[in-house]
């Protein structure tokens, strides 16, 4: 069983970041994909281009687990994962899983950007 003073030092230092991450003022940048020859190849077969993107994410209040939605892990462009907590099943236990970089950077870089709406009451 988890204590909540083990709990507590987490959970400001992420309110402390998402209070910082709220006041932040920017915008999400979507750049052109350019007309190059490997790009051209890529939409041939199907695939996306090779470019920079940069995204938004926008982290709310938790609603719960949704559904899985379909679509594959296989070979994704280079980006950030954020850390996370993960649940051990044969223990019970719960480890923080630190922030990295994961994917491909020949496919691609994605950027994120992050805003935090409010909780609901």
């Amino acid at each position: 069983m988890i204590d909540q003073a083990d709990v507590r030092p987490a959970f400001r230092m992420v309110c402390a970041t998402l209070i910082k991450l709220s006041e932040r003022k920017s915008e999400a940048h979507m750049p052109l994909v350019k007309d190059t020859f490997i790009n051209r190849k890529r939409a041939a077969k199907g695939k996306s281009p090779v470019a920079f993107d940069w995204h938004t994410v926008e982290i709310g209040p938790w609603v719960g687990k949704s559904e899985p939605q379909g679509g594959t892990h296989a070979s994704p462009r280079l980006h950030d994962r954020r850390g996370h907590w993960r649940l051990i099943k044969a223990t019970g236990k719960r480890v923080w899983v630190k922030p990295c970089k994961v994917g491909d950077a020949s496919k691609g870089v994605v950027f994120k950007d992050y805003r935090v709406t409010e909780t609901l009451q």
